[in-house]
């Protein structure tokens, strides 16, 4: 290497949340001998998309019951660095927080302020970071050499891949830079979808596109309870969406004949709301104006439709036990998730059994370390994810300046 050409003592491979958390840690030690690549005009972009926009950080609370693949190596790391480390740390960047419920977002409610606070970090320290640098190949002899898309090399003493994983194309994260890490004889294990829509049976939600309710919603793999979140379920000409599904989606990976039950109207118990529909059997109703002011009309109509009734048909008292358990246990099949360009996060990754967990460095490569997403740990939908991008990046962090 020419006497000219500058090397690095660490390279950044991402301008995600956790590239971006490591660059501001190592900022104020390293400034601008720390390298931060990203392949987007800008970096963070990703994070603008975090919590429908309003930033969900972490969550008050932390465990690896949360995170799916290797809960083991999940389970070393956030014992290590939890969420009292994280908003400790954004405290001091200045970052204000608020919560709804379990949820910590910043006080603002806008994903901006996290992408804020750390890119004025960065700027403040004097980190070089270049945008719209792909990195498509990375090799190691004395040190490191990075080679980008526009022809360009760096070096580094150090690397991290901070890349991300294959969800959100939209992003750069189209899952190519796996490639990286295998290049180095790194593993990756197999990769789907998560916290995203669901595809279900079609029939049944005919008519249903755009109905929004409350419920309780609950994954089976055939009778077998899997899984149950509340919040809101929105109907789709493909199956479902929404909170409650995005959180349920992450337990899909590798479930055998998987459906969902529905519990509308979740607060009210399944005898009060038989009750209620015993008595307006009384005033003459048709199955239709039975449940008008109960739940949407749409939903009524397929609540109905699902217990083969006519809607003009008079209500008949005997009918309100299957009606209700209908309503409060509206099932379908899910087909599957949809595909990686509206997931939110990638459930697999690189091989966490060839990643230290106590330093987040490759077994396989002296100098190597990989962070956040790109590993084989994804979290549940509520601020986990970011939390978990943090952690290691915290870790990673500790490492390469006491190593």
């Amino acid at each position: 290497m020419s006497a000219s050409i500058k090397k690095y003592s660490v390279a950044i491979i991402g301008g995600g949340f956790s590239g971006l958390c490591l660059a501001s840690m190592l900022g104020a030690k390293l400034k601008s001998n720390l390298l931060v690549l990203e392949g987007n005009k800008r970096v963070g972009k990703k994070i603008l998309a975090t919590g429908n926009g309003q930033g969900n950080i972490t969550n008050k609370v932390i465990s690896a019951d949360y995170y799916h693949g290797d809960k083991d190596f999940a389970s070393k790391a956030i014992s290590r660095y939890t969420n009292t480390h994280l908003l400790d740390y954004f405290d001091k960047l200045g970052l204000l927080t608020d919560s709804i419920g379990q949820k910590i977002y910043p006080a603002s409610f806008t994903a901006g302020s996290i992408l804020d606070v750390l890119r004025f970090e960065i700027d403040k320290q004097g980190v070089d970071v270049k945008t719209e640098h792909y990195v498509t190949n990375v090799k190691k002899k004395d040190c490191f050499k990075i080679e980008c898309n526009n022809g360009e090399a760096f070096f580094a003493d150090k690397v991290v891949f901070a890349f991300g994983g294959k969800s959100g194309a939209g992003f750069l994260t189209d899952g190519k830079s796996y490639s990286l890490a295998e290049n180095f004889g790194h593993t990756v294990t197999s990769l789907s979808p998560s916290l995203v829509q669901l595809k279900t049976e079609k029939e049944k939600i005919r008519g249903l596109k755009g109905v929004k309710q409350e419920a309780n919603v609950s994954l089976y793999t055939d009778e077998r309870f899997v899984a149950s979140f509340a919040g809101d379920i929105l109907f789709t000409d493909f199956g479902v969406s929404g909170n409650s599904i995005f959180s349920l989606s992450a337990y899909l990976k590798g479930l055998k004949n998987p459906n969902i039950k529905i519990e509308f109207l979740p607060t009210y118990l399944k005898e009060d709301l038989a009750q209620k529909l015993y008595q307006k059997c009384d005033s003459g109703f048709t199955y239709e104006q039975l449940l008008v002011s109960v739940i949407p009309t749409r939903l009524s109509l397929a609540v109905l439709k699902d217990c083969l009734l006519n809607p003009q048909d008079l209500a008949k008292k005997q009918k309100v036990e299957q009606i209700t358990r209908s309503i409060k246990s509206f099932s379908l099949k899910v087909e599957g998730p949809c595909g990686f360009e509206s997931s939110q996060v990638t459930a697999g990754g690189i091989n966490t059994k060839e990643i230290c967990s106590q330093t987040m460095q490759s077994k396989l490569v002296d100098g190597l370390y990989i962070i956040g997403e790109a590993l084989n740990v994804d979290g549940d939908c509520g601020g986990y994810n970011l939390q978990w991008a943090f952690t290691t990046a915290q870790i990673a962090k500790d490492s390469i300046l006491n190593g």
